[in-house]
C-alpha cells in the first residue's frame, strides 16, 4: 500500500533519542510500548540525525525481523516516498519541511557512487 498520498495512515510518533550501547531494542526495550508492544515484539523505525541511515524493526508471524539501508537518499524509492509526502497539501506543514530539508540536503546529483 503507498501512504504517501493516504489519509489513513496511522498516526507515526517520532522523538529524538540517543541510544545507548546496552540498549536491546528488539527484545526488552520493545516491551516500553515505543519500540514494540512486547519484548520480542519490536515494530519500529528510526531514521539517523544525519539522515545517512533508516533501521526498521518488525514483528512477523513466528520472528522478528530487521532492516538497515544505509545512504537512503540513494534509494529512488524512497526519494520518490518522500518528494510525495512533502508535496501532498493533507500532510502536516512540520513533516513536509522536513522531508524537503532532507531531499535538499541529500541531492541525487551529489551522491558519490557505491565502490
Amino acid at each position: 500500500m503507498n501512504h504517501a498520498d493516504d489519509d489513513a495512515v496511522p498516526v507515526l510518533r517520532w522523538a529524538r533519542v540517543r541510544l545507548l550501547g546496552e540498549w536491546d531494542i528488539m527484545g526488552a526495550g520493545a516491551a516500553t510500548g515505543v519500540l514494540g508492544s512486547a519484548a520480542g515484539c519490536p515494530e519500529f523505525a528510526m531514521l539517523s540525525l544525519d539522515g545517512n541511515v533508516i533501521l526498521r524493526g518488525t514483528t512477523w508471524q513466528e520472528s522478528i525481523g530487521s532492516l538497515v539501508v544505509p545512504d537512503p537518499h540513494r534509494v529512488q524509492i524512497i526519494r520518490d516516498y518522500m518528494a510525495r509526502r512533502s508535496a501532498n497539501p493533507r500532510t502536516p506543514a512540520a513533516e513536509r519541511a522536513e522531508g524537503e530539508s532532507w531531499l535538499r540536503t541529500h541531492p541525487p546529483e551529489q551522491v558519490p557512487e557505491p565502490e
